[in-house]
Formats: C-alpha cells, structure tokens, sequence
C-alpha cells in the first residue's frame, strides 16, 4: 500500500505573495476611491437637494438617463456603483454613473443568470446570448449589459479579461474603480471608440 504525499503548500505561499504585491496598490486605490479626503474648511457645503413632489399617478413612466452634465458631481461614483460593476455586470456602475440605474431583472441575474441571456438572445440573436451568458457571483463572463448592447458597442478589452479565469477578478476590481470615480460607459465608449460602425 503507497501513502499519498500530502502537498507542501508552496502553491499557496506564492499564490498568497502574488496576491500581495498586486493587492497593496489596489488597495490604496481602493481607498483613495470609496473614501476621498474631506473638503478644506472654507470650502462652502453643497447645498441640498429638493425633495421630489409627490404624485398621485399609480403607474409613472419610465424615466430617460440623464446626461452626464446633468448629474450633480456628487451624485456619481461611489461604493454602490463599485458593487454593481464588480458583481452585477461591468457596464451597470458605469450606466449607472450615467443616470440609468440598473433594472430588477439585472439583480435578479445575481442570482439566476439566465435570465438576461434570454432576453438578449430574442434582441441579438446567439451573439447576444453568448457574451451575456456569466456567473456573476465570482464575476466571471462578458455580463448582461454587453450582450444587450452588442449590435451598439464593441466589447472593451477590460470585459474580454472577465472570462480568463484569474484575469477576471483583476478586470472586476479595476472596472469596479471606474465607476467607483465616476467615469461613465460614455466617456469609456468615446475614448476607446467602441461605437460599432452602422
């Protein structure tokens, strides 16, 4: 009878160092992004929002997405836009930066994910429900936004790096940091020219 060699944990220990080294300037980003540093003293504080009136319509309408001039500067980026990027899809924090929130359909594809590959494969055809198919708990795939919006915009180069493996926690952090600043999907979509020509 052989006895199984039990491993020696140096896998660990170098999986654990590189975790490390990348993870110390993340984090002070991090940081730097969830908690900016506090207004000077004399700056003058930002003046209350007003509060919605009130309507008495049962059914609203659906609101447009504002453009991004149009939002407050305080109103963009954060943690709730850091959470959506990293785990709902990479394209939500950023939209969200811009106005338009996610949907309910969108959190419901946390924890069913078939939900919007369906919905994309009707709009986009097989494309469609390919680059939307992800498992966002461990934010790996494309994400729900990308297959909807595929006969729009190309697919980022920081979204094709969320189906590797171990590239996708870096892509989903990093993306998370984007909408965590306020950068939104329109400045990312005019920088990197990802309009798809008609």
């Amino acid at each position: 009878m052989t006895r199984r060699r039990m491993p020696d944990g140096r896998g660990w220990v170098a999986l654990a160092a590189w975790l490390l080294l990348l993870g110390a300037p993340l984090a002070a980003q991090a940081q730097e992004a969830l908690f900016p540093p506090p207004l000077p003293a004399s700056a003058p504080a930002p003046a209350a929002a007003p509060a919605p009136a009130a309507t008495s319509s049962p059914a609203l309408p659906p609101r447009p997405a504002l453009p991004p001039a149009a939002l407050p500067a305080e109103g963009r980026g954060g943690f709730w836009p850091f959470v959506q990027s990293c785990f709902c899809g990479p394209r939500i924090g950023l939209e969200a930066n811009e106005g338009r929130p996610a949907t309910s359909v969108e959190y419901l594809n946390f924890f069913l994910p078939l939900i919007v590959p369906i919905q994309a494969l009707g709009r986009n055809g097989l494309p469609g429900f390919c680059a939307s198919c992800s498992i966002p708990p461990l934010a790996l795939g494309l994400g729900p936004r990308v297959g909807m919006e595929i006969d729009r915009r190309k697919i980022r180069t920081l979204e094709w790096f969320r189906i590797i493996p171990i590239l996708n926690v870096y892509a989903a952090i990093v993306n998370g940091f984007e909408a965590a600043e306020g950068r939104t999907m329109g400045e990312i979509v005019e920088g990197e020219r990802l309009e798809q020509q008609q």
